[in-house]
């Protein structure tokens, strides 16, 4: 790094010579991870600010578009300085230190406020020319040409306060974080991006999405964000200056055809800039002295002559349709529910993109000729060959049979964004599909290892051929092969057999290299043989022969959401949190629907692939008996039993010279009645073998696991059922061999009579560290935040709350633990009853904090005997909820004493709240009424982490 930053001086605490300042100065070092200060060593004088970024991120290549601009360019346009980007360094760029709060010092002139907001036009202006989009203008994103010690508040800084009375200060835009160049042959006015992405940002997006819109334009958007900013900060100088209500208006209009461009955006401002008189740029800008949203009407005591001219300009009320929808849309989910899926636009997007020029001549220069699109068919995804070429049924791996029925001359259609299909151009019958891959990414490491392996051994292990993965594009190849591998119907069961087969071989492969597949499903198995994509091949009579003559091969493909492990895993004790277990397709078994908290993947993935041969195959059972045990041991309760993928594999290859040629002859007939994964695969077996091979059968799903698969199945459950404070999460200060169950260790329970153990907490996975001037009292966070961690979390959100204490919350967590694990030492410690009492009471206002829970216990300490503290502690064997009477048996000096501290019984009210809030849908609606109830009361709630 030393090397790295040559000529640079890093800004380190002890290089700070005013020890007075020397914290707050190095406050802005300390709390930022991916920037710190530094000056230039030949000129002290000149201070720069790095920053971490991802080389080629978009943000870096925002920078570098920048940097290649030249400081003049950057200026003129409001842009931050990029002074260097490092190329060999740890992803870092260094740009002048300039500073933020541009709003400070207060009552500036409204010069300064015109300067603001005439630089974040043209900033914009500029940016959106080059087609790159900001999506987080904010107050906090402008910079200005001044800084001083981060101690310095600059509320009454009188250096920049005289720059801005001066005249002498410059803004610019900056933080690219989430911004997004796109390609520069972008049609700015047609660019539409999906509506998630619109929740990306600061706090100032328009409400462009905010009527369930699937989808948005992100330029028309990022005009309505600055506008917003604007409206916000300065539209109370509308009286003073009028032309910012059509000016305004026209930014933020929810009409977004009509809505400024931001070349128009700066245009219009820059021809009324000259009729602002200097009296009014020379006098005092006050802030807005009442509430205002971005729509508050701008023209409220503006002349009627005014009005009058520029009425087109005006934006109208917000119709009721309108507020109904966004009242609907405010709802948790309502997010998801309102947008309608827009497929034919996708397909529009990804077919221009691939019959672009540019996208067609870049593969024909690398060897592969695309598929072009035929414009005679009514269905736009339809492509066919532009090579002519011989049908040819012989294969010569990795290239496919390829046959059709006679007389078929149907394009062949290419329906997927992210899939085209091309021909090699050397030799036209060899067909490929092309695969757009993310750089680095698990699939793209993954598919790089397939082709390192050779043909060979991908051949012989039933995955797809890589032909090819071009090293400066995010393209991989792969030869083009059929899908839909049960049809034609009724074909032997030979070919059953044979998918099986791949399958598992498949799946052996991946995990000797600690591979995990994560979707295995009939759609992610290929064929080698493929025809017009018009032929069903319900019927094709080419693959109805091939398949009766032995000669098709299968493999599994579609890595997309796989994942490669280290090569030291060790398989057996690998485990992935049980979110994970809820990607990929609708095969996952049930190893996560019991509440587990975590998974073993590679077992996942097999009790999976078991599950894909149980729907479709296990009804040949009668015919082939092994099946029975086979499948049973694939798809078991009982993990530690489950087959691995090489043991399924082997115990496969064992008995498939005992299927008789007559079977494998035979046809295959679907299953005739639906079933489950878990249908008795033994029925009607011989009972010999039933009885040879009993150990393998799987016993009925226990009621206790029915109960809690059926709590799993509502929507709240599977955050709620896994078991993050917990006993879990604490840890001792001994440890011995894995194979210990430490329950009769002699040694540890030797370190607890002697008192020599310590315990701690541990596991910061889902927690949250606030800034430092966080009002613990008053924090809240959204309800939905509650759902996550252990299954020991108070009520305090089952009501129907829409938002709640986390400060509180953690020590209702911590009680109900103490709770549930000591009550039966509350005789001998009656303290406990208060204690535990205050620290899960339901009156969150009056609920202990951390450190009054602290100092009550520490208080009654002493006030235990030793006595009891020598009794040895028996394993409580009770059933009791956390809201059970902890008073019951206690004497009656020692209640009334206490009473105040004795949680009262639950009020009918809460149980039916309860109650209903246990309903999948209830939880919402109920927090949305409740939520509805408060906006439009008087009571001045705050919601959020700060008070306002």
């Amino acid at each position: 790094m030393s090397a790295l930053l040559s000529g640079i001086h890093l800004r380190l605490w002890n290089g700070f010579s005013d020890r007075a300042t020397r914290c707050m100065r190095a406050m802005s070092f300390l709390r930022q991870g991916k920037i710190a200060y530094a000056q230039e060593t030949h000129d002290p004088s000149h201070h720069v600010a790095i920053k971490l970024i991802v080389t080629d991120s978009d943000e870096h290549r925002i920078l570098q578009f920048l940097h290649s601009q030249g400081m003049e360019v950057l200026k003129e346009n409001c842009l931050v300085p990029v002074l260097d980007i490092l190329s060999n360094g740890p992803f870092s760029f260094v740009n002048v230190r300039w500073s933020n709060v541009v709003e400070f010092p207060r009552r500036g002139p409204i010069r300064n406020v015109i300067r603001i907001m005439h630089s974040l036009l043209r900033a914009l202006a500029f940016l959106h020319e080059n087609n790159i989009l900001h999506r987080d203008i904010k107050p906090e994103n402008a910079l200005v040409s001044h800084f001083a010690d981060d101690g310095a508040t600059y509320r009454d800084h009188s250096v920049r306060k005289r720059l801005q009375w001066s005249n002498e200060l410059i803004y610019c835009l900056f933080d690219f974080d989430i911004s997004m160049m796109l390609p520069a042959d972008t049609d700015r006015a047609r660019c539409r991006l999906s509506y998630k992405l619109a929740w990306d940002g600061s706090g100032y997006q328009p409400d462009d999405t905010m009527q369930g819109e699937f989808d948005y334009d992100p330029f028309a958007y990022d005009v309505g964000m600055l506008g917003r900013v604007l409206c916000v900060d300065y539209q109370h100088l509308a009286p003073q200056i009028p032309m910012l209500a059509p000016f305004l208006d026209r930014m933020v209009t929810r009409n977004i055809p009509l809505r400024f461009n931001a070349a128009q955006a700066l245009q219009f401002f820059e021809a009324f800039l000259p009729e602002i008189s200097e009296e009014v740029l020379d006098s005092v800008y006050y802030e807005k002295t009442k509430a205002s949203d971005y729509e508050w009407d701008r023209w409220e005591g503006l002349p009627p002559d005014f009005i009058k001219k520029w009425e087109d300009y005006r934006e109208p009320p917000v119709p009721f349709s309108t507020t109904v929808l966004r009242w609907i849309y405010s709802f948790e989910r309502m997010t998801y529910i309102l947008p309608v899926n827009n497929d034919d636009a996708d397909i529009n997007e990804r077919i221009a993109f691939w019959d672009s020029p540019t996208t067609l001549e870049w593969f024909l220069r690398r060897g592969y000729t695309l598929y072009v699109r035929n414009e005679l068919t009514d269905q736009p995804w339809y492509s066919e060959p532009l090579l002519g070429c011989e049908h040819s049924s012989e294969m010569q791996h990795p290239y496919p049979h390829y046959g059709t029925d006679e007389g078929s001359e149907t394009p062949l259609p290419r329906k997927q964004g992210k899939i085209a299909y091309a021909q090699e151009t050397h030799d036209p019958s060899h067909h490929v599909a092309i695969k757009l891959i993310v750089t680095d990414s698990e699939e793209h490491r993954i598919l790089r290892f397939l082709q390192s392996q050779g043909m060979e051994a991908v051949k012989e292990n039933c995955l797809i051929p890589v032909l090819d993965i071009l090293s400066n594009g995010p393209f991989s190849f792969n030869a083009r092969w059929g899908s839909v591998v049960y049809f034609p119907k009724r074909g032997p069961i030979r070919s059953v057999i044979c998918i099986m087969h791949s399958l598992l071989k498949a799946l052996a492969f991946l995990h000797e290299n600690n591979i995990l597949h994560r979707d295995i499903k009939p759609d992610n198995v290929l064929v080698s043989h493929f025809a017009d994509d018009a032929t069903t091949y319900m019927d094709d009579s080419v693959r109805k022969r091939l398949q009766w003559s032995n000669d098709l091969i299968y493999c599994l493909f579609d890595f997309d959401i796989s994942m490669m492990l280290p090569a030291d895993t060790n398989r057996a004790r690998c485990r992935l949190s049980y979110k994970l277990a809820w990607d990929g397709s609708g095969y996952q078994p049930d190893d996560t629907t019991q509440g587990e908290f975590d998974y073993n993947p590679f077992a996942y993935d097999v009790g999976m692939l078991g599950r894909v041969l149980c729907v479709d195959y296990q009804h040949l059972a009668p015919q082939i008996p092994m099946l029975a045990p086979f499948l049973d041991r694939m798809v078991t309760r009982n993990i530690p039993l489950r087959f691995n993928a090489a043991q399924a594999l082997q115990f496969f290859e064992a008995f498939l010279p005992e299927i008789s040629e007559e079977v494998l002859d035979s046809v295959y007939y679907e299953k005739t009645k639906a079933s489950d994964y878990e249908w008795d695969r033994w029925e009607g077996l011989p009972p010999d073998f039933i009885k040879k091979w009993e150990d393998y059968r799987e016993p009925p799903v226990p009621f206790s696991t029915t109960v809690l698969r059926w709590l799993f199945s509502f929507e709240r459950m599977p955050y709620i059922l896994p078991v993050d404070i917990k006993l879990e999460n604490v840890l001792v200060s001994h440890f011995a061999d894995d194979t210990d169950d430490y329950v009769s260790n002699s040694v540890r329970k030797q370190l607890q009579w002697s008192d020599q153990l310590s315990y701690c907490l541990f596991d910061f996975d889902i927690s949250i560290m606030l800034p430092e001037d966080t009002d613990r009292a008053k924090c809240r966070l959204p309800y939905r935040l509650s759902w996550h961690g252990s299954g020991w979390q108070p009520n305090d959100t089952l009501q129907g709350e829409f938002d709640y204490n986390p400060f509180a919350y953690d020590v209702g967590t911590l009680g109900r633990v103490l709770c549930l694990t000591y009550p039966h030492l509350l005789p001998r410690i009656p303290m406990f009853a208060p204690f535990l009492d205050k620290m899960v009471t339901r009156t969150v206002a009056l609920r202990f904090s951390a450190e009054e829970a602290l100092a009550f216990f520490e208080k009654i300490l002493p006030e235990i005997p030793e006595e009891v503290m020598n009794i040895e502690c028996p394993e409580y064997q009770g059933v009791s909820d956390y809201e059970t009477d902890r008073w019951e048996g206690l004497a009656p000096e020692f209640i009334k004493k206490w009473e105040n501290y004795r949680e009262p019984p639950i009020p009918f009210a809460t149980t039916v709240l309860r109650r209903l809030c246990s309903f999948d849908r209830m939880r919402y609606i109920v927090s949305a009424v409740r939520l509805f109830f408060f906006r439009i009361s008087l009571v001045p709630v705050q919601i959020g982490l700060f008070p306002q």
